[in-house]
């Protein structure tokens, strides 16, 4: 069926008729069969991680994410900037899927997966609705469904602001139809609300109100006169008044996040120029969707003349003849200037990030390039012998080249490394890409080869922190310590006056004075980093560590206690902080950080574990081998280690590192973390009770430890206990050899 291309409503928005039930079914089992394709195309990302880039900060460490849907979560979800953007519902839908599926990706890709099938399905309806014409808005839907440049979208989890928005950018075209159908300020309203929450998804929705205006030329044609334009603009303003909100918002969180570039950092006529030849870029990724890549770089020598006045050329040409054939073809029209218009945001005039292009933008604004594409290609082929078989064939091909394509991009996003890998083989001079390639290989332990990227990236970004300090931490991780401390420092120049690259630079030199035996030194590097940021995650638990190790116990533990007070939901600070009480004998307030770090962290058997002594020494010894039963249900080794450190502890040959009523405190709690003790663990009871002065108990649990090991056939260990014991009837404890 061709579109209309009048003037008049088209007679499927006038609101008497009633659908004819099989022209319904049609549309539904197209509908389902649109949705279920794109399911299947992009099922390979529910077996896909997390990508450590962005990722990271949406989900996998973002406590306010992980916790799931709560009160405090929604709260946050709010009113938080992180990520410089203010987007309630991408965080809230994130906290769902983390209350669902936990820190498991599938569940997080599959709500990807299913939010853009849905979005797909709902626009061929109500493409379908409001052009007449089933066969092209299927093809449109399909295409856009499964065009390649969708792969970022979809299969990075941190992208769910992207499929979230279109979503909700297609159910406002729903609103709007329904409006159109019969307009009332009642139907305005609700058509409003539905932009109003998609603006809490992305701010990529505040070009909507325009191109519905675009609708109103085609294929509703509201549009006749240009009395006609004023009133279809003026009945969007309640539209426009949410777009001025979301705007202002966006403006004010990117800059207070620190994403907006400023002119310092590109100039005006780069950034027109960027643009220009942008449009020409995305146009070209469409029609030809090979080498993307998650990141785009800009020239490094800037863009020669001739691509701007190719640009301008191409772009001139298609414009000239969209509007020369406005008339007759309304679609060329109002296809080319959806996708100039939708992408303005995107395009790079204010610059937000450092990428030169991102696939991620075409979302909405290819739906423009596809409309006219579909439509224009449709009207030509109808006018030839057999045109409605060219047609049928060259959609097959046109999507199932599309999905072929799709499926091979998919592949690049199984991993951080694969991605960043094929990001290099299909750009040129990316320092980005050369950074975040040496970060994934770092993070696989290979900090050798993650090293030589580095370095590329800093040729080619001589003054890329990121590159430089990573540069150091890899170095230092590769055991290169000498080496390390120059590159460290040679970050902490480029840092310049950021004060949170201040502080890991001087976090990082501290760590190499740590791992080079330099205490004092390191110290003294850690308090210089506290002065730039003491929320920084690591730095007082480093610091703590150094004090500990300088004999300065009481020092760290009131470093630790601030860390505490400033990040009360970390359970591992409040666990560290209660070991260092626990060896104060301040077991009172060890037992209360431990109570909440097991609150926090319940699967951690480390808490428990330190509860157990705590509460023995405080006599509360029944609570006291739960919580011991507990740690070595959570830790199968719990006890195993528990005994070797009383071992430790009752016999040590230097006098400095006993601790005999520690070691009687552990010994009696590994053995009661088991159901019967071993012949070995009665040795370290034996010993614990030696080093106490409790001899007749020693000499009673060795006899008990000898018998069991000969039960068992260890007649060596037997022989071993049986000689410790004679020891303890002398009134000695047992002294292991040194080591």
């Amino acid at each position: 069926m061709r579109a209309r291309t009048g003037t008049r409503p088209p007679p499927a928005m006038a609101p008497a008729p009633v659908a004819v039930p099989s022209k319904a079914r049609r549309q539904s089992v197209v509908c389902a069969a649109i949705a279920a394709v794109t399911v299947l195309a992009y099922a390979p990302t529910l077996w896909h991680g997390f990508i450590h880039f962005d990722d990271p900060g949406y989900v996998t460490e973002n406590r306010h994410v992980l916790d799931g849907l709560t009160v405090d979560g929604m709260g946050w979800a709010c009113t938080t900037l992180t990520e410089a953007n203010w987007h309630p519902l991408t965080w809230l839908s994130l906290q769902l899927d983390a209350s669902l599926w936990g820190q498991d990706p599938l569940g997080f890709h599959l709500t990807n997966v299913l939010l853009h099938a849905f979005a797909a399905a709902l626009f061929f309806l109500v493409l379908a609705r409001m052009t007449g014409s089933v066969p092209r808005s299927a093809v449109v839907a399909l295409l856009f469904a499964l065009h390649p440049l969708r792969v970022e979208s979809v299969a990075w989890v941190s992208e769910r602001k992207d499929v979230l928005s279109a979503l909700f950018w297609v159910l406002t075209m729903v609103a709007y139809a329904w409006y159109v159908a019969g307009p009332s300020w009642r139907r305005m309203a609700v058509v409003a609300g539905v932009f109003a929450i998609g603006l809490t998804a992305k701010p990529l929705l505040i070009t909507l109100p325009c191109a519905l205006v675009l609708l109103d030329v085609w294929p509703l044609a509201r549009i006749g006169s240009r009395a006609d334009l004023f009133r279809r603009i003026g009945e969007k303003w309640p539209l426009f008044v949410l777009v001025a909100g979301s705007a202002f918002a966006t403006v004010y969180a990117q800059s207070h996040g620190g994403a907006v570039r400023n002119l310092t950092q590109r100039s005006v006529g780069e950034r027109v120029t960027g643009a220009t030849v942008g449009y020409v870029v995305y146009l070209r990724k469409t029609v030809a969707p090979v080498d993307l890549a998650i990141f785009y770089p800009h020239p490094r020598s800037g863009r020669p003349w001739w691509q701007l006045a190719g640009a301008v050329g191409v772009m001139g040409a298609i414009t000239v003849g969209a509007i020369r054939l406005r008339r007759s073809a309304p679609y060329l029209l109002v296809g080319w200037f959806w996708y100039l218009g939708t992408l303005v945001p995107m395009i790079g005039i204010i610059q937000v990030g450092d990428q030169a292009y991102a696939d991620r933008y075409t979302y909405i604004p290819q739906i423009g390039i596809l409309l006219a594409g579909v439509w224009g290609a449709a009207e030509l082929l109808s006018r030839v012998r057999n045109g409605s078989q060219w047609a049928v064939g060259l959609a097959v091909v046109a999507v199932f080249g599309a999905t072929l394509a799709t499926r091979a991009q998919l592949d690049h996003w199984r991993d951080g490394l694969a991605l960043w890998s094929h990001a290099l083989e299909v750009t040129e001079d990316n320092a980005h890409a050369r950074y975040w390639r040496g970060t994934m290989l770092s993070l696989g332990k290979r900090d050798a080869e993650a090293v030589v990227q580095f370095e590329r990236a800093m040729e080619l970004a001589p003054e890329y922190y990121p590159a430089a300090f990573f540069h150091a931490v890899s170095l230092a991780r590769s055991g290169r310590v000498d080496e390390a401390e120059p590159a460290a420092f040679h970050a902490l120049k480029l840092a310049g006056n950021r004060e949170h690259d201040l502080a890991v630079s001087w976090l990082l030199l501290g760590d190499i004075s740590r791992a080079r035996k330099r205490g004092e030194e390191a110290a003294v590097r850690y308090e210089r980093a506290l002065s730039y940021n003491p929320e920084l995650p690591m730095l007082r638990t480093n610091y703590a560590g150094v004090l500990v190790g300088l004999g300065r116990t009481d020092e760290a533990i009131l470093v630790l206690t601030v860390a505490v007070e400033r990040t009360p939901n970390d359970p591992g600070l409040a666990s560290y902080l209660a070991e260092l009480l626990i060896e104060r004998g301040r077991w009172a307030e060890a037992t209360a950080h431990l109570r909440r770090a097991i609150t926090i962290d319940p699967k951690n058997a480390a808490h428990p574990g330190r509860l157990a002594v705590a509460l023995l020494a405080l006599g509360d010894r029944e609570e006291a081998i739960r919580q011991a039963r507990t740690a070595s249900q959570l830790d199968s080794q719990w006890v195993t280690r528990t005994a070797e450190r009383a071992w430790s502890l009752a016999t040590h040959p230097d006098a400095a590192k006993r601790d005999g009523a520690a070691a009687h405190r552990l010994a009696e709690l590994a053995c009661a973390g088991v159901e019967r003790p071993s012949p070995t663990l009665l040795d370290v009871m034996a010993a614990a009770c030696a080093e106490v002065g409790r001899y007749d108990e020693a000499v009673t649990i060795a006899g008990r430890g000898a018998e069991g090991a000969d039960r068992i056939g260890d007649h060596q260990l037997a022989s071993a206990v049986r000689k410790r014991a004679e020891l303890y009837r002398a009134g000695q404890p047992y002294r292991a050899p040194r080591p």
